[in-house]
């Protein structure tokens, strides 16, 4: 049978597991404010370990290869039925005006608040877009933010493009059989780990790896184009659960005692590869457990799918302000992070709600226009 004749136009299963990604990146954000491992722009004097290693050693372990892999997913159905140039058109529309806007807009407000001299905020803009020496911008330099992922999405889908459009050509379909026939025996698919790890591997850019990245991308559109993967991810997804949860239970106990030990070279090896199939697995794990529970039209998926877009634009820029104001108070962590993570979703999903009315502001957040239907009145005789 052809894989790509049997492929859906669309699934929602995919479309809650974005939902849900998008969403759960606020608690992740929010525990950054309390990271006992790294810097971030506000923090709060008492960190957790606990929100660390519990979120952060889990959720961030898979988080955005997940959404990388969906983004693959979603370029397969994108491109049938429509030209190279309309995919790329779109692509710009709906990646490329968001990340210019956000960039020049929504993200300097976040390394203004990491500053500690809160200068006037024209004379820190003039600074902050010509130093480029430290891309984080945890110390007020210029940074995309958590608009990489935005500007990684876009060049992805232009470098990806011809491969996409080779791979899916009917000439190529006794390829894509054989391969599918190859990686579909119980747990095959683990073995995608190894390019994954020599991809990761590679040197990255402001702390991101490009190439990793761009194969779990890849990837996506591999699996979405034959459905044979994904019944055999459902048929195993017990088993990689499993491997998930080992392989990260693995990284977060190394991650919890790293300190005043020193590690060889074939540790750090090995804990790579781990790291890599603790993501694997993870996005492999979710994939199947979404297809089979999740795969169901609800009411409101619709909206919600629309929302995790911009939501994902504006989330760290209303959690930083929030965290400002919030991280002098006398409180204690757990109240501090429940303020946070609920005034951080009210504030995403109602700017959501408002630039859902306005055009010119939908456009700018990577949403079509809205579809006017003309009126129609009832002529009285």
């Amino acid at each position: 049978m052809s894989g790509v004749d049997a492929v859906p136009d669309r699934r929602s299963d995919l479309d809650v597991l974005r939902v849900l990604a998008i969403f759960g990146l606020l608690f992740f954000h929010a525990t950054r404010v309390f990271d006992v491992s790294e810097p971030f722009y506000v923090q709060n004097d008492v960190r957790s370990a606990l929100l660390t290693y519990g979120v952060i050693g889990t959720y961030g372990r898979w988080s955005m290869e997940l959404l990388f892999v969906i983004s693959g997913m979603a370029s397969w159905y994108a491109l049938r039925g429509r030209s190279s140039r309309a995919y790329l058109r779109e692509r710009l529309a709906r990646l490329g005006v968001p990340f210019v806007f956000g960039v020049l807009v929504l993200v300097p407000p976040q390394a203004y608040l990491a500053t500690t001299t809160y200068e006037p905020y024209l004379s820190f803009l003039r600074r902050y877009f010509t130093d480029f020496s430290d891309l984080s911008g945890y110390h007020g330099t210029f940074t995309p933010a958590q608009l990489w992922f935005v500007l990684f999405l876009l060049v992805y889908a232009v470098v990806a493009l011809p491969f996409f459009r080779w791979w899916s050509a009917p000439e190529r379909q006794a390829w894509r059989d054989g391969m599918a026939r190859a990686f579909t025996s119980p747990l095959a698919l683990l073995s995608w780990t190894a390019p994954l790890a020599l991809a990761g591997a590679l040197p990255g850019v402001g702390g991101k790896n490009v190439v990793g990245y761009l194969v779990y991308f890849a990837l996506g559109y591999v699996l979405a184009g034959t459905p044979s993967y994904q019944a055999a991810i459902d048929r195993d997804r017990n088993k990689l659960a499993v491997v998930a949860v080992a392989s990260c239970a693995v990284l977060t106990a190394s991650w919890m005692t790293e300190g005043g030990t020193e590690r060889g070279n074939l540790t750090e090896v090995a804990l790579h590869f781990t790291r890599t199939l603790c993501a694997w697995s993870s996005v492999l794990t979710l994939l199947g457990y979404a297809h089979t529970h999740l795969n169901l039209r609800r009411r409101g998926l619709a909206r919600a799918n629309e929302a995790a877009f911009p939501v994902y634009v504006v989330h760290q820029t209303v959690l930083v302000a929030v965290a400002f104001v919030v991280v002098p108070l006398h409180l204690n962590v757990s109240v501090k992070y429940l303020i946070l993570v609920t005034v951080t979703f009210l504030g995403s999903v109602g700017t959501y709600l408002i630039v859902g009315r306005v055009d010119a502001l939908r456009v700018l957040f990577g949403l079509k226009r809205r579809v006017k239907v003309p009126s129609t009145r009832v002529q009285r005789a």
